[in-house]
């Protein structure tokens, strides 16, 4: 029996010796390292850490426009969202992103961001058979005509001079929202300000 357990303890011992000849003393076990900030390239990640606080978890809204709309994404293209990321908007809540620009995300993980959220998110042929209107506005705008249109369509729910109402304040969708998003929603009757949904016309134009 003395002679069993003292064979069971060698054999143990030299197991222990073994591991640990494959993982010297200090030596991190593979894939336990944690990648720099600047090495995640998942986009569950990425988009937890620098999106989902404003466009919300799973991209279906939150204090800026749901990025999980087909329609949306049928009418921005990659390029358009990847200049948004990499940029910012200007005049809005919605910050630069690329390291070029003062932000804290690479080329690639941006890259990742846009590819994702049209893989994940958009529908193909969402659209048809209508034709998208254009993203962004391709004329410069009327503000006397413009002042109309919000009268007639817009002053209801926002109040008068967008200050708010029954639905919310428009300056407030204007601080979250692109002139590029705004201009989508006015074509398309989509909404773009979850606090103030406009959906004042149904069909593309």
């Amino acid at each position: 029996m003395n002679l069993f357990r003292h064979l069971c303890r060698l054999t143990a011992l030299a197991a222990i010796l073994v591991s640990g000849c494959s993982s010297p003393h200090g030596q991190p076990a593979k894939g336990s390292e944690v990648l720099a900030p600047n090495e995640v390239l998942d986009f569950g990640s990425l988009y937890a850490e620098n999106c989902a606080g404003c466009h919300g978890a799973e991209g279906r809204g939150g204090a800026a426009i749901a990025l999980a709309n087909p329609v949306y994404l049928a009418v921005a293209d990659n390029a358009a969202i990847r200049k948004v990321i990499a940029n910012g908007v200007p005049g809005t809540a919605m910050p630069a992103f690329a390291e070029s620009a003062g932000g804290m995300l690479t080329d690639k993980q941006i890259d990742v961001i846009t590819k994702e959220i049209r893989s994940r998110w958009s529908q193909q042929g969402i659209l048809d058979p209508a034709t998208a209107p254009s993203y962004a506005p391709k004329s410069t705008g009327d503000a006397q005509r413009g002042a109309v249109a919000y009268k007639t369509y817009c002053e209801s729910c926002h109040g008068p001079g967008g200050g708010g109402g029954r639905k919310g304040s428009a300056r407030e969708c204007a601080r979250l929202s692109s002139p590029a998003d705004l201009n989508w929603e006015r074509r398309t009757g989509e909404e773009t300000c979850p606090e103030s949904p406009c959906r004042t016309r149904k069909s593309l134009t």
